[in-house]
């Protein structure tokens, strides 16, 4: 994952290294030179993190969400870039995605549906009405008017246009017929 504030701050999170042939856990980092340099910002987190996504408040404080097998998960926040943080919960296991509306709700989801907060990661309510009951490789993106965009692996892009209340099949996934399609020209 990628972001890059107003004053061109960059901050980038990886769920794996990779030097050689050898894998192991991702990290956090912030440039404040354009990518010329970065420093490591994870200090104060769960070991052996897996960023899974990185977004900005409205105020441009810096989320994450941390997806491990360790069960360290959960959503943290920093309010002065990456120097030091602060849980807001939501733990659990396979947390995905997370992203915020132009109000300043906070959107996560999770292998177990999708979660809301409206104030400010104090309190987290499942908003999955329409969804399925367990989501693979999931992610969200919300538009400039606030509709909420779900692409969950394998089932296809769901819309809420109701602030995650209620969410609709869009875009169903075809890999299906796709495959089963490309077999019969071979």
């Amino acid at each position: 994952s990628i972001i890059i504030d107003s004053s061109n701050t960059m901050f980038i999170g990886a769920k794996d290294k990779q030097i050689g042939y050898y894998s192991y856990y991702g990290g956090l980092w912030r440039s404040d030179d354009y990518g010329q340099t970065f420093i490591d910002i994870d200090d104060g987190l769960p070991i052996n993190l897996e960023i899974s996504s990185i977004c900005l408040t409205i105020d441009e404080d810096l989320m994450i969400s941390i997806y491990n097998y360790n069960n360290d998960n959960g959503i943290f926040i920093s309010y002065n870039e990456g120097n030091t943080w602060e849980s807001l919960g939501l733990g659990g296991p396979f947390i995905e995605s997370v992203f915020i509306n132009s109000h300043d709700h906070i959107f996560v989801s999770k292998e177990s549906g999708v979660f809301r907060s409206i104030n400010n990661g104090n309190t987290w309510f499942e908003v999955s009405n329409g969804l399925p009951l367990s989501l693979y490789w999931s992610s969200l993106t919300i538009t400039n008017n606030d509709i909420v965009y779900l692409l969950d692996f394998n089932n296809g892009v769901y819309k809420s246009v109701d602030n995650g209340d209620n969410w609709n099949l869009v875009f169903p996934n075809n890999y299906d017929e796709i495959y089963n399609n490309l077999e019969k020209i071979s």
